[in-house]
């Protein structure tokens, strides 16, 4: 059986309601900035147009196997126009990576800052090589944010 939702405003409903249940739970844990929008082949698609209709909520994505294509001019200069706006691609196909060169084409050309993370080819699927992969370059994606520089360095072990 396969769940998705009608579209991405009803995913983006739904992710406002999870985000605003986080933090009602946990208020003392529960950043209120920016996050960040991992999505896997639908959910990176729907993550583009959340993105491009809120920029400053999501300036930082991680798209895994999808969301190239939903790269149009309006997305694009929307999303260039954030302030430490980054964008991963990971690939495990070859055609996912071709789609990526294009769309990280687009996107730097508007002054965003991407990359492009390739795994092994195993497949549209995200486990083993891909999520390894996603996790070497998260590090990237965060990079410049200092709330996550901040806890990175309260959990680096003492000298």
């Amino acid at each position: 059986m396969r769940f998705t939702y009608e579209n991405n405003a009803a995913l983006e409903r739904e992710i406002d309601a999870g985000l605003a249940a986080l933090a009602a739970a946990y208020p003392d844990f529960v950043d209120s900035g920016p996050v960040v929008h991992a999505g896997f082949s639908l959910g990176a698609i729907q993550g583009v147009a959340i993105a491009g209709r809120r920029p400053e909520r999501s300036p930082r994505l991680v798209l895994i196997e999808g969301g190239h294509a939903a790269w149009k001019p309006e997305v694009v200069s929307a999303f260039a126009k954030i302030e430490g706006a980054r964008v991963l691609f990971v690939c495990s196909q070859s055609g996912c990576a071709a789609d990526a060169r294009w769309a990280a084409s687009r996107l730097q050309k508007a002054g965003v800052a991407t990359k492009i993370a390739k795994s092994a080819d195993v497949g549209h699927r995200y486990d083993g090589p891909v999520a390894e992969t996603t996790r070497s370059a998260l590090e990237w994606v965060f990079e410049g944010d200092p709330r996550f520089e901040v806890k990175a360095k309260a959990a680096a072990p003492p000298p």
